[in-house]
């Protein structure tokens, strides 16, 4: 994120618009209905090393409140921990399986993003997901959301078509009932997944490969508002939700991110 748009975010923080809430987002504590996440509250080291994360919807410390992850290989769900999330120092990583906190050696400027391992990880067995959950605890139904990002990749693979990626962005109504205590986000079942904001990756051209030793090496920023079928209802839950799974390719080129989300609720009219 730049000078100004770090700026920009620690004015919404100031006026009021990055939620304080816990397990859920409530957009009560939303000034004028509109959600802000930087990420960069995350850990900023000069080196590669691993976060703690606890998958509870509760990490104030993060400034994540209400965001889940999870990664699932084949059909076992294994929640995130510190031994499989890593700090990024310049576009470089370890060939594992990890949700990565990315962005330069001890730099203020973070994103959340995946990386797969080995062929086996890569092959679609494993899928990464992140994911926020908001409630609406006003008077009033919603019908409509407007969500804006920045997707980041953080490694540019040369003339290879198959190690381009997708980062896919979906969301559902959870109803009124929400297991804070034990939200399984890569449990949720139907989602509705939105192709207007999906963010692909690119290969170079030139054939060699790019690492992001001065930031990401490809950022597109995305937009798009979404009417609801039916208005979200007081009481009900909303999931926000961005996956990516692995492409068939070996050496764990999935390096996609998310940065400067920013979500505005509309009242039903």
């Amino acid at each position: 994120m730049s000078a100004s748009l770090r700026h920009f975010a620690a004015a919404l923080a100031v006026a009021g618009l990055v939620s304080t809430g816990l397990a859920q987002v409530k957009l009560s504590t939303l000034k004028d209905l509109t959600y802000a996440q930087t990420f960069d509250q995350l850990p900023a080291p000069a080196e590669q090393s691993p976060w703690e994360w606890a998958n509870d919807g509760k990490q104030t410390r993060y400034g994540m409140d209400g965001w889940y992850l999870a990664t699932v290989t084949g059909a076992a769900a294994k929640p995130l921990a510190g031994a499989t999330a890593y700090v990024s120092s310049a576009g470089k990583f370890p060939n594992v399986v990890a949700t990565v906190n990315y962005g330069l050696a001890g730099a203020a400027d973070r994103a959340i993003g995946f990386r797969f391992g080995g062929k086996a990880e890569a092959n679609g067995a494993t899928k990464f997901y992140a994911g926020v959950v908001f409630v609406n605890d006003t008077k009033q139904p919603i019908g409509r959301v407007v969500i804006a990002y920045q997707g980041e990749q953080w490694v540019k693979y040369g003339g290879n078509v198959e190690t381009l990626q997708t980062l896919r962005v979906a969301i559902a109504n959870l109803g009124p009932k929400f297991p804070a205590d034990k939200f399984a986000v890569h449990r949720v079942a139907p989602v509705a997944e939105v192709g207007s904001l999906e963010f692909r990756s690119q290969d170079d051209a030139t054939g060699v490969t790019r690492h992001a030793t001065k930031g990401p090496v490809h950022v597109a920023p995305i937009v798009g508002a979404i009417a609801f079928p039916r208005p979200l209802g007081p009481g009900e839950h909303f999931l926000l939700l961005w996956t990516a799974t692995g492409n068939g390719t070996e050496n764990g080129a999935h390096s996609l991110a998310l940065d400067d989300v920013k979500v505005r609720f509309e009242p039903a009219r």
